[in-house]
């Protein structure tokens, strides 16, 4: 007789509907405190140019892609990011695209690089934790190679959508 084993995909499904639920709880303070607001209108205080304006996001979601999930960090810095972008008039398909490249360094970014872990589990026996570290950093190099490149160049995300 065959038995439905349920193997470890719990503490996954949790940990993501706990950052979740605090992530909305967090979304839901920076709307009712202004937070949000005090931020977007200390930016246009300050008044950054556009490339300052990039630096700074992709600083903050490769430092949030050390220590946190996809998920965590867009739904904690979006509620915040967004008012800035629609002020500067930055077309948020765009900045969709580059959000997705910047989490996907994130994902194979140490300590945590969820992906390298997942690659340790299916070549286990063959590759290190370390050699796997060390065989992605091609492909981080050639990440932060198109995150520059859609910075200074938004019309290769763009050219298709008519924006």
């Amino acid at each position: 007789m065959n038995t439905l084993v349920f193997r470890g995909d719990y503490p996954t499904t949790s940990a993501l509907l706990i950052i979740g639920v605090g992530a909305s709880m967090f979304t839901l303070f920076l709307s009712l405190s202004g937070l949000a607001g005090y931020i977007t209108g200390a930016v246009t205080g300050w008044e950054p140019s556009y490339l300052q304006l990039m630096l700074v996001v992709v600083l903050i979601y490769l430092f949030l892609g050390l220590f946190m999930e996809p998920f965590g960090a867009m739904l904690v810095t979006l509620p915040v990011l967004l008012p800035v972008f629609e002020l500067y008039d930055v077309s948020l398909i765009w900045f969709g695209v580059l959000l997705v490249k910047l989490l996907e360094i994130g994902m194979i970014t140490p300590p945590v690089g969820m992906n390298i872990f997942v690659i340790k589990g299916v070549a286990g026996q063959y590759a290190s934790l370390v050699d796997i570290f060390k065989g992605v950093t091609t492909f981080l190099i050639a990440d932060i190679v198109v995150v520059a490149l859609v910075i200074f160049f938004p019309q290769i995300v763009l050219v298709f959508t008519g924006s």
